[in-house]
């Protein structure tokens, strides 16, 4: 069974996916980032003097394709992001359990979290929630 609660910082914030359906369709969605103005990252804050880390889901798009648990946590955006969804655990989760990889910026203290392919990530769905994921794939 997939983990549908992930702690943050401020516990009255959690982000928490009401089922599985609602986890692999937002998986789809992040599956398929650089194609529907996502960009997910890890900051490594602490190296300003912030408490740590920081995993970061941000959005370029005006329009918020992201599932009810995402939409929940979100806050301001940057000068060239709409919103931004922050949570260590689930970022981390992206990389341990669907194959997303860390690009390492030269010089810079932020990796890019970049979706693997769309077969090895599929490949970690279960059979059950495949309409689900690409379902959330599809949306752009």
């Amino acid at each position: 069974m997939v983990k549908l609660i992930y702690k943050r910082q401020a516990p009255a914030k959690d982000l928490i996916f009401k089922n599985e359906s609602e986890y692999y369709e937002q998986l789809g969605i992040l599956a398929n980032a650089p194609n529907n103005g996502h960009t997910i990252t890890i900051e490594s804050n602490e190296m300003q003097g912030a408490w740590g880390k920081e995993g970061r889901i941000f959005r370029k798009n005006q329009r918020d394709i992201n599932t009810n648990a995402l939409q929940k946590i979100q806050s301001a955006g940057t000068t060239s992001t709409n919103a931004r969804y922050n949570c260590n655990e689930y970022v981390l989760n992206l990389v341990n359990e669907h194959g997303f990889s860390r690009s390492v910026r030269p010089n810079q203290t932020t990796v890019n979290i970049i979706p693997a392919n769309i077969n090895d990530i599929r490949s970690t769905v279960p059979q059950l929630y495949l309409d689900d994921f690409d379902r959330g794939f599809e949306k752009s």
